[in-house]
């Protein structure tokens, strides 16, 4: 395990694998269809088509999508990742309807101007 700090209170705990190993984890989540990694492919829009009920990981970062989808129904996604969007602007409150189990969000580096309040998702 390695530790990075993020700032003079806080550290991130990592795990560093080699790629080979990552590229094989990734092929076999996505022949499961447990895990969708889309990241860089110049995608237009979001890749609805491809996401099973089972899916677990989403990564979709690097890309060029503009809207999402109203509604996921991956009761076990745990992890979305949508950095680096450039026209993603909008996250459609029901989308968060079926994703209890979400834990990770990565909105970084997009032009998003608010989320739904907890208020809103209930």
């Amino acid at each position: 395990m390695e530790y990075i700090v993020d700032d003079d209170y806080h550290s991130v705990e990592y795990l560093k694998i080699h790629e080979a190993f990552r590229d094989m984890e990734i092929d076999i989540g996505q022949k499961e269809g447990t895990c969708l990694f889309a990241a860089g492919q110049q995608l237009q829009s979001f890749p609805t088509d491809k996401v099973s009920r089972d899916c677990r990981r989403i990564s979709v970062g690097y890309n060029a999508i503009r809207d999402l989808p109203n509604d996921l129904r991956c009761s076990k996604l745990r992890c979305l990742v949508l950095a680096s969007n450039i026209r993603l602007e909008n996250i459609p409150k029901e989308l968060f309807n079926n994703t209890l189990s979400l834990q990770v969000l990565d909105l970084s580096s997009t032009p998003i101007k608010g989320l739904p309040t907890l208020k809103q998702l209930q």
